[in-house]
């Protein structure tokens, strides 16, 4: 069974548990989906260091045996997206960093999972799945998605552990206001199908077309539930993230923010990687292709993404009608 040996005392007499051993059966195949998935030829290798990031789409298996992924509310203080949910990532370092090790390097930086030359406490260990498609920041920064798997179970030594009591609330997160999960499968829905008890469990996915080079856009939001079981608060490193923490916190207790809102960039690749995991498209309209690679192709042809970025930088509209031409 891989990752998902996982507390699950299975009775092949109870109908109900049978249900659930069908559940598991559909996340192994997810995660054996992902680690066979291939990505065409990427033009993120080919662009600048200083346009080059990557984000974690780090997922695991919860007590249950339901795959979530990991995000962040990014602190008021970082100089981008500020307030916003993210996936762990951002710039690469240098032009030898791999993007993984881009994604991995920063995950350390934001969240505090162990990075690549780090060991993990027993018997967490990281497996990388596979890589997606470039995507395209307005900001002019090409951004590749890392996928990987937080594995719990140590197949020698047969011990294993719930990472959402073991691991996660102890992350040592630096950067974020929160580190928060969500059910993975949950992105290619119209409802959230997790009960979490909340008043209003349809408040889940808001969808609507735009414009953006030169084709209909989908713009995804998903709404996720705020849950004890789910939201870690870092542990101070700054008085500037201490503030931006408990600012957050003083909106939950009052009500005025009662589910983390997933939109943009972040949102569109955890369709595009939940679509290839499961094998199936989305309840809602989406774009049928992954990542920006064709039109990063066209602006490099122009002469945009140039080494030397500036404060100004961001994608117009004229300029991505112009790249578009070039298809």
């Amino acid at each position: 069974m891989d990752f998902l040996v996982l507390q699950r005392i299975i009775d092949d007499g109870d109908d109900a548990d049978e249900d659930d051993d069908d559940d598991d059966d559909v996340d192994d195949r997810a995660i054996d989906r992902l680690r066979e998935y291939r990505p065409p030829p990427t033009n993120y290798d080919l662009v600048p260091l200083s346009r080059r990031a990557a984000v974690l789409v780090l997922l695991y298996a919860d007590a249950k045996g339901d795959l979530r992924v990991v995000l962040t509310i990014r602190a008021e203080t970082l100089r981008s997206y500020a307030g916003q949910a993210a996936l762990p990532g951002g710039r690469a370092d240098t032009l030898e960093e791999t993007a993984f090790q881009t994604a991995r390097r920063e995950a350390r930086e934001e969240i505090g999972l162990p990075d690549l030359n780090q060991s993990f406490p027993r018997p967490f260990s990281v497996e990388h799945l596979c890589e997606f498609p470039a995507n395209l920041a307005r900001t002019e920064v090409v951004v590749r998605p890392c996928v990987a798997l937080l594995h719990s179970y140590d197949e020698e030594t047969g011990e294993n552990a719930d990472p959402e009591v073991s691991l996660i609330p102890r992350l040592d997160a630096r950067e974020v206001a929160a580190v928060f999960t969500a059910p993975f499968h949950n992105f290619l829905r119209m409802r959230d199908a997790d009960d979490w008890g909340t008043e209003d469990p349809t408040e889940w996915y808001k969808g609507s077309w735009t414009g953006w080079h030169q084709s209909n856009w989908r713009m995804h939001q998903f709404f996720v539930p705020i849950n004890s079981r789910s939201v870690v608060k870092p542990r101070s490193s700054s008085r500037m993230q201490k503030r931006a923490a408990d600012e957050l916190e003083e909106k939950e207790k009052a009500g005025e923010v009662t589910r983390y809102r997933v939109f943009g960039m972040t949102a569109r690749i955890l369709v595009d990687v939940a679509r290839v995991a499961y094998g199936e498209d989305p309840e809602f309209e989406h774009n049928s292709h992954f990542g920006d690679e064709a039109m990063i192709a066209n602006l490099r042809k122009m002469g945009r993404l140039s080494a030397v970025r500036k404060a100004t930088d961001e994608l117009t509209q004229e300029t991505m009608q112009k790249a578009a031409k070039l298809s």
